[in-house]
C-alpha cells in the first residue's frame, strides 16, 4: 500500500545531460541514522546537485513519512512510500521468518523483501513512461522489478553481501546458526552475481569491490561510485582530552556487535595495561538489554547509547577506532572520523576499500595487542595524533568528499546508461 507521495522539487533546472531517474531504495535514507541510509542520502544529494530528477521509491519506516517527504523535498521530485509486507506471515520472533524462507530458492533478504505493492508502484511508474534508469538499492529488491526492463537498470552494490556472509561463518560457533549461514551463503552468492550480471551496470564503493566482481562475475559491468561524506559540515578539531578512544556502530548489526566483543575482550584489556588513563567511549543504537548490562559493568568503558550526531563525541576523541572483523564495503564512520582530523586505528578488514595510506593517514592492526599497543602510542604522542589527523582530513577531502561523489557518480551513470 502507498502511504505517501508528494514534495515536488522545483527548485533545480534540469540540464540537457538530465536523466530522469527512479530510485528505489530499501528504506528512507532520512533520518540517516546508519551508514546505509547516509550513503543513499549523499547519493541523492550528488544527483540534485547534477540537475537530475529523482522520483524516490521506498518501503516505509513505521512512522515518520510526513518528516521523510518533507526532509527530502529539496532533493527528490516526489517521494512515494510503501508499507513493508509482514516477514513470515505476521507472525513475531526474529527465528521464524527465517525458518519459512529456507524452503524458498532465495535468499532470506530476496524472500523477506518482495512485495507486490513495491513491484506494482514500480512497474506503475515505467508504464506511465517519464523515466529514463532506475537505481536499485541492492540485491535484496531486484526481485520487486519488471523484467525485461523498459529503461536502464542500475544496482547501487553498498556491500558484496555473500562476502559479508563468508566472513560472519568464520567465528559462528553455534552449529545451528553455521549450518544455516551456509544455506544463506549460497543462495546469496548465487543470487548475487545473477543480480549483478542481469542489471546494465553495478556502482561498487570501491576498486576493491570492483576487481572482485569483475573476477566472479565477468558478464556485469561495474563502476565506482565511493562512499563520501560531507567534509564542510565537518570542523576538524585537533584538541582533544589524550584519553578518550572512541568506537561508533549501531548495535544491532552483526559485524558492530562483534567487534564490540573482539574490542572489549581481547583489546580493552591489554590497552589499559598499557595506557591506564584510557577511556573507552561506546556509541550505537538498539543494543540488547543483554549488551547494554555488559558493557556497563566493564571497568574503563562507557556506552552512552544512541547519539542523533556523532561530532561532538569525535570532537573530544583523541582516537577513533574500528576493529570490524565480518562485514563488506567501506566504513562511513572511518571517513567521519577522518573528516574531522582524528587518528584512526582499525582492523585491516574495517578499512578495506579505503585508500588511506597505513602509517601516515591511519594505522592498521588485525592482532589484539598491536592494536592495543597502536592506539597506546598515539595517546601518549599528541603531535603524532595532530599529523595522522591533519593527513587523513586532507585524503578525505580529496578523494571522498561531495565533489569526489558527484563527478564518479556522473561518470558511472555515462558510462553504465
Amino acid at each position: 500500500m502507498s502511504i505517501g507521495t508528494d514534495t515536488r522539487r522545483q527548485s533545480l533546472a534540469p540540464t540537457a545531460a538530465s536523466k530522469r531517474i527512479l530510485f528505489v531504495s530499501l528504506t528512507p535514507p532520512v533520518p540517516p541514522t546508519n551508514g546505509h541510509r547516509m550513503r543513499n542520502l549523499v547519493l541523492l544529494r550528488a544527483l540534485a546537485a547534477e540537475g537530475h530528477r529523482v522520483s524516490l521509491v521506498s518501503f516505509a519506516d513505521p512512522d515518520g513519512a510526513e518528516y521523510v517527504t518533507r526532509r527530502l523535498g529539496e532533493l527528490c521530485h516526489d517521494v512515494t512510500l510503501v508499507a513493508p509486507e509482514p516477514a513470515g506471515h505476521g507472525r513475531g520472533g526474529q527465528y521464524w521468518p527465517r525458518l519459512c524462507a529456507l524452503s524458498s530458492p532465495f535468499p532470506y533478504g530476496v524472500w523477506r523483501f518482495a512485495s507486490r505493492a513495491l513491484a506494482g508502484v514500480v512497474s506503475a511508474r515505467l508504464a506511465r513512461g517519464g523515466v529514463d534508469v532506475v537505481i536499485c538499492d541492492g540485491i535484496y529488491l531486484v526481485r520487486n522489478l519488471p523484467r525485461p526492463a523498459r529503461v536502464p537498470i542500475i544496482l547501487s552494490e553498498q556491500a558484496i553481501s555473500h562476502e559479508a556472509l563468508a566472513r560472519y561463518l568464520r567465528y559462528e560457533s553455534n552449529p545451528l546458526k553455521l549450518a544455516y549461514g551456509w544455506i544463506e551463503y549460497r543462495k546469496t552468492r548465487r543470487w548475487e552475481l545473477r543480480a549483478c550480471a542481469g542489471v546494465s551496470g553495478v556502482i561498487a564503493c570501491s576498486s576493491r569491490e570492483r576487481h572482485l566482481l569483475g573476477e566472479m562475475c565477468p558478464d556485469a559491468r561495474v563502476a565506482v561510485v565511493p562512499n563520501c561524506v560531507d567534509t564542510e559540515s565537518y570542523l576538524p578539531v585537533e584538541d582533544d582530552d589524550g584519553a578518550t578512544v572512541l568506537f561508533v556502530g549501531a548495535m544491532d548489526w552483526l559485524p558492530n556487535r562483534d567487534a564490540i566483543d573482539f574490542l572489549c575482550a581481547r583489546i580493552l584489556p591489554p590497552l589499559r595495561a598499557f595506557a591506564p588513563g584510557a577511556t573507552l567511549i561506546v556509541a550505537g543504537r538498539n543494543p540488547s538489554s543483554r549488551l547494554g548490562r555488559r558493557l556497563a559493568a566493564i571497568p574503563g568503558l562507557r556506552f552512552v547509547g544512541a547519539v542523533e550526531d556523532t561530532r561532538p563525541l569525535l570532537a573530544r576523541a583523541a582516537a577513533f577506532v574500528a576493529p570490524l572483523r565480518i562485514g563488506s564495503g567501506t566504513r562511513i564512520k572511518i571517513l567521519e572520523a577522518a573528516a574531522m582530523a582524528k587518528p584512526i586505528v582499525s582492523t585491516t578488514l574495517g578499512a578495506e576499500g579505503l585508500e588511506l595510506s597505513n602509517g601516515k593517514e591511519i594505522l592498521l592492526a588485525d592482532e589484539p595487542r598491536r592494536f592495543a599497543r597502536a592506539v597506546a602510542d598515539l595517546l601518549s604522542d599528541p603531535g603524532r595524533r595532530r599529523a595522522m589527523g591533519r593527513a587523513a582530513r586532507r585524503r578525505v577531502t580529496e578523494q571522498y568528499s561531495l565533489p569526489a561523489l558527484r563527478h564518479a557518480l556522473c561518470g558511472a551513470l555515462v558510462e553504465l546508461c
